[in-house]
This record gives C-alpha cells, sequence and structure tokens, in this order.
C-alpha cells in the first residue's frame, strides 16, 4: 500500500521554495576571470553553509591539505573557480532542505556520499581523457538530490524504505516504486526542471542508476560491459557504486549486486586508480592496529570472481586494511574466502556470511562485510569464534 498519493509528492515537490540566490551570486563571479579570489570569497562568506563546505572540501586528504586551510580565500585558490561554482549549487539544493536533520531522521549522509561520489567522477573524467571532469564533479554532487526530497517529505516512511531495503536485499528503486509511486531519480529529475537546472545535469541525475537498469540491477549492466561507452552520466554511474562500496551507510544502499561490480570493474585498467581513490580521499578513516609483525593489519582475500575479489580488497582497505590477493598469506592476519584454504590456522571469513540471493541474482552485502572488517576481526578473542562458526 501506498503511504502518499503520486500527485500529493509532486504537488509537494513543485511546491518546494526556489534555490537561493546566493549559488546564482557565486556562479557569475567565478565565470568572470576578472573576479579575484577575495571577491568570490566575500560571496562566499555570507553563506555560512557555503563556506563550511568549502573548507571542508578543500581540508580533504584529496586534495593533500589535510587540515591546513583554514580560510576561504585560500579554499578557494586550491579548489578553483569551478569546484566552488559546483559547490555553491551543492549548497543551494541542500539548504532548501535544512530544516530536516536528514542524517538523525533516515540514517543517510547524503552530503557525505555525495561528495565522495563527485570526487571519484572527476577523477574518473580526468583519467578517461575526453570528458568533462567539473560536470561530472557537479552530478556527483547532485546525483542524489531525489534521497533528499523523500528525506525531507517523509522521513518516517523513507527510514522504513531503507530498512526494508537492508533486511530484504530489494533494490532501493524497487521499493520506493511500490511505496511512494516513484523513486529516487524521478524525483531527482521532477526537481532539475522544477529548479530549471542545466540538461546536462538533470540527465546525469536521471541515469546515475541506469547503467543497471531503469529500476535498479538487471541485465541492461550488460550493455555498458560488452561496449566502449563512456559519459559524464556513466562516469558518475561507476563514482556511485564506489562510493556505495566505501561507505554504505551515508547512501542507505547497504546491496551491490554483482552485475553492479561487474560494470565497475568492467575496464580493467582502473582497479589501480580506485585503490589510489579511496587512499587519497580517506573515505572511510583507517584505523590503524599496532601488531608485533606490522603496523597494520593484513587481509589476504581469495575469492574466485575477480569482480567481488577486487570489490572485498577496496572495501579492506577503505576499512583500515592492507589487502592482498596472492598466494603468500604469511602476513596477513585472517582470510576472506569463498573456498577451502590451505592455512586453516588463520581466521577464516566466508564470503556467503556478507552475500544475499534474490531471486537468480546475487548481491554484496557491503554493510555487513564492513560490520566484520571494522568489529569482528578486530579482536584477537573473536577471530576464533568467526572463524568456528563460519567455517564450512
Amino acid at each position: 500500500m501506498r503511504h502518499l498519493k503520486v500527485g500529493t509528492l509532486l504537488d509537494s515537490i513543485k511546491s518546494l521554495p526556489p534555490l537561493p540566490d546566493v549559488h546564482q551570486r557565486v556562479m557569475e563571479f567565478t565565470a568572470d576571470e576578472s573576479r579575484s579570489a577575495a571577491e568570490i570569497a566575500r560571496i562566499v562568506s555570507t553563506d555560512a553553509s557555503l563556506a563550511a563546505r568549502v573548507l571542508q572540501v578543500a581540508n580533504t586528504p584529496f586534495y593533500g591539505m589535510n587540515g591546513r586551510i583554514d580560510t576561504i580565500p585560500r579554499a578557494i585558490v586550491v579548489l578553483g573557480g569551478k569546484i566552488i561554482c559546483s559547490l555553491a549549487l551543492s549548497s543551494a539544493v541542500t539548504s532548501v532542505f535544512s530544516d530536516s536533520e536528514l542524517s538523525d531522521e533516515c540514517g543517510i549522509d547524503v552530503w557525505k556520499h555525495s561528495l565522495q561520489t563527485a570526487i571519484a567522477a572527476r577523477e574518473l573524467a580526468d583519467y578517461h581523457g575526453t570528458l568533462d571532469a567539473d560536470l561530472a564533479f557537479t552530478g556527483g554532487l547532485l546525483h542524489d538530490m531525489g534521497k533528499l526530497v523523500f528525506a525531507s517529505l517523509m522521513a518516517e516512511t523513507y527510514r522504513m524504505i531503507l530498512d526494508e531495503h537492508v533486511a530484504t536485499c530489494r533494490p532501493l528503486l524497487e521499493l520506493e516504486d511500490a511505496v511512494l509511486g516513484m523513486n529516487h531519480v524521478t524525483a531527482g529529475s521532477i526537481l532539475c526542471t522544477t529548479w530549471a537546472l542545466p540538461h546536462s545535469i538533470r540527465t546525469i541525475v536521471e541515469e546515475h542508476h541506469r547503467i543497471c537498469g531503469p529500476s535498479g540491477p538487471s541485465r541492461e549492466c550488460r550493455l555498458i560491459v560488452d561496449r566502449e561507452v563512456d559519459s559524464e552520466s556513466i562516469t558518475v554511474a561507476h563514482a556511485n557504486i564506489l562510493a556505495r562500496l566505501l561507505a554504505p551507510h551515508a547512501s542507505g544502499e547497504s546491496h551491490v549486486s554483482m552485475l553492479e561490480l561487474r560494470c565497475l570493474f568492467a575496464r580493467r585498467r582502473r582497479p589501480d586508480l580506485y585503490r589510489r581513490l579511496v587512499v587519497s580521499q580517506s573515505m572511510q578513516p583507517p584505523v590503524i592496529i599496532s601488531t608485533e609483525q606490522s603496523p597494520i593489519e593484513v587481509v589476504a582475500v581469495q575469492v574466485k570472481n575477480p569482480d567481488l575479489n577486487e570489490a572485498i580488497c577496496l572495501i579492506a582497505l577503505a576499512c583500515g586494511y592492507a589487502p592482498t590477493t596472492g598466494e603468500e598469506t604469511s602476513l596477513a592476519s585472517f582470510v576472506i574466502t569463498d573456498s577451502e584454504m590451505p592455512h586453516s590456522s588463520l581466521p577464516t571469513v566466508w564470503t556467503r556470511e556478507f552475500m544475499t540471493t534474490l531471486d537468480d541474482m546475487a548481491f554484496l552485502n557491503v554493510a555487513v562485510l564492513h560490520r566484520i572488517l571494522l568489529l569482528s576481526v578486530r579482536s584477537r578473542s573473536v577471530r576464533q569464534v568467526v572463524r568456528q562458526h563460519t567455517a564450512p
């Protein structure tokens, strides 16, 4: 049963207030090459939320500043006008929903997930060489704006949808359609139209899930995998999958399908880039464990499916582990595997502990794997229990 009529939801979206004027002024100033960083800084500083975001992004490990940028003018020099323009637009969109504490109400952090997606999308576009990296960054910041709509207009209902996604593994878009009559992709597209945002942004919002099917992961993913197709929309879609792997609670989407992993790793030269992104972004602060052998924990990943194997390595890296996929496991503290290992003395986590099958599709339950990596295997006393209870 739907909790809200589609017509009522449409009216609510279309009646949202217009975007604040400050983002228009920032966009005008950043487009004018005669404007100095100090002039742009004065405009940015009039919006506390935007100023905070500019400083936050400038101080991310990705830009190598690590807390050394403490003024808006310096941040503008580091980031450049186009990034400031993107942040102004994103901040303006978010400010419309400022009355809702989205993280508290729904348990998601759309800003964190969107920033991770934006940085990854920009790097992927740069790596490609012929794509518009600035458009990819802006699209990454705004791709999940439909979730802001739902979390703001119907926080309790949307929290129930997110909880059901976690519990049942049903794709989030499918659940949103079933309960609300539309999904966050459609809601985001309507909002783009309502606010007269550029067509290129609306296209990215509409297509950030489409590489795996318009209603969620599907075999349409093969169309992208089997062709050398790239665009800013596909780049944001790939970045979205990567960000969901590394911080599933921020996005609210804890299940990633094997078809999505196949899309993500279709370009075999990209895994090294993904690993560099994980380290440079510090998407999740690494937890360093001191041991007698090594200052960091090493996990051996021995999984037959190469896409799943690489995804687990990225997640392990984001959680503070040094992953190894070779035969040498002597340095490893434990093993993640889908088959019997010759080193039976090592604590072992079996893939079935974090894999879910729904109908004929397989999903990686990223939240469960995060919990295993961040909690269970951190404790030596628990590791043996993990091995005893998960061994086949």
